[in-house]
């Protein structure tokens, strides 16, 4: 199995490491420390704060376990146009509220293409 190792988003708390003997390089500064710090998807918490994209998509790929949250950032902030960030934030937040109603113990980056291939049909209907 590949394992998907973040090179270019990593979260504040998983940037401490401790000294390592074998003179391996450090993390990066981190880039965000949520998505909502990505250009465009700054989050409405309050009426007319500047917000502009809804608070509970920016939360809800926050609360993804460090691996998922990182690949989710990461492609959220490869998008060049902001309107491209904000439908890619949108669709992923529908697509996590999904998998989380209806396979509750499948994680994201466990996601098949049987899974997506259920959900495209439940939205289609």
């Amino acid at each position: 199995m590949t394992e998907i190792v973040p090179t270019a988003i990593i979260r504040p708390a998983s940037a401490v490491l401790a000294a390592s003997p074998t003179g391996a390089l450090a993390l990066p500064i981190p880039m965000v420390a949520t998505v909502g710090d990505i250009p465009g998807l700054r989050p409405r918490r309050a009426c007319g704060d500047g917000g502009e994209v809804p608070t509970a998509n920016v939360d809800l790929v926050d609360a993804l376990p460090p691996a998922e949250w990182s690949t989710v950032a990461a492609w959220l902030r490869a998008g060049k146009a902001v309107a491209t960030r904000r439908a890619r934030l949108n669709d992923t937040a529908a697509f996590l509220c999904w998998l989380k109603v209806e396979l509750p113990d499948v994680g994201l980056l466990q996601v098949t293409e049987d899974h997506l291939t259920h959900y495209l049909q439940g939205v289609a209907s």
